[in-house]
Formats: structure tokens, sequence, C-alpha cells
């Protein structure tokens, strides 16, 4: 990715292996939430397996799943992290109580 040519999908992902660029809306938000005081792992931006028309594979989107070094669903603040990803424009926020995001939460722009 720092080279310009974009993340890689899954070659077992829906739409195969290609380079996607990432949003500059969603990247500026994980600078904000990095400024804000959050240490985030991201587990995914445009690899893995989702759903046919995920955000993930346009580069609308992040999962993840460690907070502040604690695992989210296992005391990370997960509901604050996910509150400010709407205030930054999110339009899509899922974590734990959300089917398939009890250990990670999504946040994803249109």
């Amino acid at each position: 990715m720092a080279k310009g040519l974009g993340a890689a999908t899954s070659p077992k992902s829906h739409v195969g292996s290609k380079r996607v660029q990432l949003d500059p809306r969603m990247l500026k938000a994980l600078i904000t939430l990095a400024d804000s005081g959050y240490r985030l792992q991201i587990s995914e931006f445009v690899g893995g397996t989702h759903s046919k028309k995920s955000r993930h594979y346009r580069g609308l989107s992040f999962d993840a799943n460690i907070i502040n070094g604690k695992h989210v669903g296992s005391g990370a603040p997960h509901k604050k992290v996910m509150n400010l990803c709407r205030t930054l424009g999110a339009t899509e926020v899922l974590g734990p109580g959300n089917k398939g995001h009890n250990t990670h939460i999504h946040c994803a722009w249109k």
C-alpha cells in the first residue's frame, strides 16, 4: 500500500485477487482515532472473505479486533470507538451484539 499499489484482496474472496485503494475518509478517521488515544489492531481492510457486496472490497471499511491492547468483546472500549466512527462519517458500524461481530468492530463509509 505504501507504494500506491492499493491493498490486496484475498484470492479466496468473492472478487478474487486485485488491488484496492483505501478511501481517504476512512484513513483520516483512523488517524483521528489514533490522535484520540485509541490504538487499533486492524484485522481486515480488503482481505478476507466477506459478503459479495461488502464495502471491504471497495476499500471503504476496516475491522479491528484489538483496541488499546484488549480484545473486542473482552474489555476493549469498543462502544466508544464505534461512536467516534459514526461521528467521523461511518455509515455502517457493527460490533459485539451484531451477528458475526462479537470479536471485532466493523466501520464502513459509503
